[in-house]
């Protein structure tokens, strides 16, 4: 299995009840993509089949083998987004299955990924089995979104939150990985988070070239202010996520500054960058008019109010 940083708190809390048997029949565990939900799921279940004793996890026995290659026959994991075992036959199927006698093992753990795309009916279903639940049975219910789960099925659960990572433990997972290249950019853009890894390392090419439009915007470059402003302004649809990656760069543009008058600069620019969110997809301001007039107001000298001189435009 996997290696897993962070979430000790968790882990630790989750292992002291498996081993004192007092750990609830269903659980919940919520938290963005890419932080480790899985993993810690698989974990428990691992502990909880583990045939060395109560609660522990040798990682060497059978019942660990089983479960780190998927084929423990009390063990099931489905991935609720990918796969039909989250419709109502699939569930059915599922419930069936636990009447039977556990083949291996004195406890079962069912893993429901992305429980979120579970559809009413089948959450109706699930529901019934969860009012009076099976001896030495676990669920865990795996979700990056509670609002989307019915409210009956979150009172049937015992809630676990799963923070982001650190930047110390993202790295250290990259690194893992055999990665190279701009490290500290990767780590900086992952948010606490490998969900979008791939794509942050694909994508690296544009945001150099963002990154290097930014910097003359702040040095002072009105052109690129309204240029950049007019780019973006054309394609809603990635607007929201251009945005995020402008903020991320400021911010890392402002901590690898050290001439306080620059850092002072970049500061500014990271406020208004994120300042802009409400404006545009709450108010619906026109893209076009408000990114220019922040973009130029991001290349305005300190102390300064935003102008676009002709001469600098044309």
């Amino acid at each position: 299995m996997k290696a897993i940083l962070g979430h000790e708190r968790q882990r630790e809390a989750l292992t002291r009840l498996a081993q004192s048997g007092k750990l609830a029949p269903t659980l919940l565990f919520c938290g963005m993509p890419g932080i480790g939900k899985s993993l810690v799921a698989r974990e428990l279940a691992q502990r909880l089949l583990c045939r060395k004793s109560s609660g522990a996890l040798c990682g060497e026995c059978e019942g660990c083998r089983l479960v780190a290659s998927n084929s423990h026959p009390d063990f099931y994991y489905f991935d609720d987004a990918n796969s039909e075992s989250g419709d109502v036959d699939g569930i059915r199927k599922l419930l069936h299955s636990l009447t039977l006698r556990p083949y291996y093992s004195g406890n079962r753990v069912v893993i429901l990924d992305n429980s979120e795309a579970l559809n009413p009916q089948s959450v109706n279903v699930l529901l019934k089995s969860l009012e009076e639940p099976r001896p030495s049975t676990y669920f865990i219910l795996i979700t990056t979104n509670r609002t989307l789960l019915l409210p009956t099925l979150v009172s049937r659960c015992q809630a676990y939150y799963f923070d982001t990572l650190s930047e110390k433990d993202v790295r250290t997972l990259l690194q893992s990985q055999g990665l190279t290249g701009p490290l500290d950019e990767l780590v900086a853009a992952a948010s606490g988070s490998l969900a979008h890894i791939e794509d942050l390392k694909n994508s690296f090419p544009a945001r150099q070239a963002l990154m290097a439009k930014l910097e003359r915007i702040v040095a002072g470059n009105m052109l690129e202010a309204c240029s950049l402003a007019q780019e973006l302004s054309k394609d809603k649809d990635s607007l929201a996520q251009k945005l995020q990656l402008l903020r991320l760069l400021a911010h890392q543009g402002m901590l690898g500054n050290s001439d306080p008058v620059t850092k002072r600069r970049w500061a500014e620019a990271y406020e208004i960058i994120s300042s802009q969110d409400y404006a545009l997809f709450e108010r619906n301001l026109n893209p076009l008019a408000l990114l220019t007039t922040n973009f130029c107001a991001i290349a305005t000298p300190l102390g300064r109010s935003p102008q676009t001189d002709s001469h600098q435009l044309f």
